[in-house]
């Protein structure tokens, strides 16, 4: 518990980092989504529900297609780190689906105007400091699989937060807790320790053919290799088809005789406007009583002196007014007060003071824009037709790009191969690129798709130009990879056991440490003086302060293990610090310990879900 505590108080900093990596297996989501009825895709069942190994590899690719933006280059992990990572990947997969069933029994909740409140707010999705919903689909849709994915993964985390806050917000601490952490923290603890690695027995590990062929018959989707496929398309963009677009001189001047409102300065009213303010939901007393009270304003008037009233003189165009307001203008000449009316706001009146006529431009004034204006228009047409022509020519030759190419200049392109995860850059890192490229209609059936957006004024047609079936790699090939995975269990399983015969031996007290090393060729190594919490020796130290103070006929001694090989360690000594002011600055921590004790009581209540809980691993032996 100490140590987790100590870890906590390590700085905000490592807990932010932590936040964000939580975060991102939070963002995923994808556990509700894809599920298969496969069982030969399940990896683990938490509570009944299934855990897939393509919800899986979605999240690898996503970690592997973030890095990539975040490195702007492409980015691929090692072979050893690949099987760390969705080993990781996969135990947050089941973590997340358990907290998520907890909070579900709960009854938390998070409704759709504070979710939608807190995704506005997100930086990462504003354009010019505002919510941009195009850049959030874009954004979503490239980094989380979709939007809807991303809603419910930022929806579970938000949950996860409310959780977790109300737990450790709850925290308290009572005077002896308080006094057993400073007591820890003034000591120091001396000890020794010997290192058993598993490579002390790699003469002595012999793999039989009939365990290799078991674990392979065992493991085969540990050696299957994905479905692949190549994608053949064409791209229709707005953008190169400007050189289709013409404009003379006298196509710009009927363009802007038709438009010439667009290049008019609007016609502006001068008002003095009245509001009595009413909220949306006012009774029908008080929104009589109003209107009764503007009913009796006359244009002669002063309105500055209504009692109560909200007073604006200002000018306006019809869009700057509103539909609410704009409509009385079509009323009024100058002069001439408005009847009362209902606004959101309130109850109104306006009174027209001036009106300024709707002045056009000259069209030398704003040839240019002219220009732009009528370019746009006659572009839109043109890539309008042209889509017509790409669904018309890719439906009626479904089994070819050929002749939409041709008839549109457009450039057969290809892809290299991919699964159904996605790639990580280009075309092949677009979500829906990949979904309709595996679908049955274009995979299984070979026909082109539809035309997919791929952006503003970019469609995509597409079709498959390779296409690799699901295969399982033949023993031999993979037969030197299952010899040194169970060689290295039997290795790790050797070392454990003989450290615990050291352990027992020297609990017996008849053999000292140094002899006991001496005996069987260890290097025999010590620690004096070592503080709780320090970081060399980290997870030596902490194992020396969980064990109790040595008697003088009582060894106190642990094996510890350090992923990769284990410690025999015996505790010598126990002792206070003699620095006063090393001890003052601990005994500071001690201020923070209610909330230390509330992020450990979290723990322990996601510890104790994770223990309830009914989860079944169908990859076990890679998770050894």
């Amino acid at each position: 518990m100490l140590q987790i505590m100590h870890d906590k108080m390590q700085g905000w900093v490592a807990g932010i980092i932590a936040g964000i990596i939580a975060l991102t297996f939070a963002l995923w989501g994808v556990q509700n989504y894809l599920h298969s009825d496969s069982e030969a895709q399940v990896i683990a069942k938490v509570n009944g529900k299934k855990i897939t190994r393509l919800q899986e590899n979605i999240a690898y690719e996503q970690l592997k297609r973030s890095e990539t933006i975040r490195l702007e280059q492409t980015f691929s992990f090692d072979q050893k780190a690949q099987v760390q990572i969705k080993k990781t990947i996969r135990q947050q997969l089941i973590k997340k689906e358990v907290i998520s069933q907890a909070i579900a029994n709960m009854g938390l909740d998070v409704g759709q105007k504070q979710l939608w409140a807190i995704v506005s707010g997100l930086p990462i999705f504003q354009t010019s400091g505002r919510f941009s919903p195009d850049y959030f689909q874009q954004i979503t849709e490239r980094l989380f699989y979709s939007a809807p994915v991303f809603l419910e993964g930022l929806k579970s985390s938000i949950l996860q937060a409310q959780l977790e806050g109300g737990v450790v917000g709850s925290a308290f601490d009572l005077p002896n807790e308080i006094e057993a952490v400073k007591k820890i923290l003034r000591q120091r603890r001396d000890f020794w320790y010997l290192i058993v690695s598993p490579e002390r027995f790699s003469n002595t590990v012999q793999v039989a053919d009939i365990d290799v062929r078991k674990y392979y018959e065992q493991h085969q989707s540990e050696f299957t290799v994905p479905e692949k496929i190549s994608i053949q398309y064409v791209e229709l963009s707005s953008g190169d088809l400007h050189s289709k677009v013409e404009a003379s001189e006298e196509q710009l001047k009927q363009y802007y005789q038709s438009h010439i409102s667009s290049f008019s300065t609007p016609k502006k009213w001068q008002v003095t406007r009245v509001l009595l303010p009413l909220p949306q939901m006012a009774d029908t007393k008080a929104l009589v009583n109003a209107q009764k009270k503007l009913s009796q304003i006359k244009a002669e008037d002063d309105l500055t002196k209504i009692a109560g009233a909200q007073i604006a003189k200002v000018w306006l165009t019809r869009n700057e007014a509103g539909a609410e307001v704009a409509t009385q203008f079509d009323k009024l000449n100058v002069g001439q007060i408005s009847k009362p009316f209902r606004t959101k706001d309130g109850v109104s009146l306006v009174k027209v003071l001036a009106i300024q006529s709707e002045i056009a431009a000259p069209y030398s004034a704003v040839v240019s824009k002219v220009k732009q204006a009528y370019k746009h228009q006659q572009l839109t047409q043109v890539f309008s037709e042209a889509h017509d022509k790409l669904v018309d020519l890719t439906y009626t030759n479904s089994d070819s790009l050929e002749p939409a190419a041709q008839e549109l200049g457009l450039k057969i392109q290809t892809t290299g191969l991919v699964t159904s995860a996605g790639g990580s850059s280009g075309i092949l890192a677009n979500n829906k690129i990949i979904k309709t490229a595996f679908s049955e209609a274009v995979l299984k059936q070979g026909y082109n798709s539809s035309p997919i957006e791929i952006g503003s004024g970019k469609l995509v047609v597409l079709r498959i130009k390779d296409h690799i079936p699901e295969a399982l790699l033949p023993l031999d090939q993979v037969r030197a990879t299952i010899v040194g995975k169970l060689k290295t269990k039997e290795m790790q399983k050797m070392a454990y056991d003989f450290s615990q015969e050291l352990l027992g031996e020297l609990r017996k007290g008849k053999t000292g440490s140094e002899e006991l090393a001496k005996k069987y060729g260890f290097a025999w190594n010590s620690i004096i003086n070592a503080s709780y919490g320090q970081h060399n020796n980290a997870q030596l130290v902490e194992a020396a302060f969980d064990l109790t103070q040595p008697g003088s006929n009582e060894v106190s001694a642990t094996v510890v293990d350090l992923r990769g090989g284990y410690a025999v360690l015996q505790l010598t000594k126990v002792y206070e610090s003699q620095s006063t002011k090393e001890a003052t600055e601990k005994i500071d921590i001690v201020k923070y310990l209610p909330e230390r004790l509330g992020k450990f009581d979290y723990q322990l209540l996601i510890d104790g879900l994770m223990g309830k809980a009914k989860i079944k691993r169908y990859e076990e032996a890679e998770d050894k």
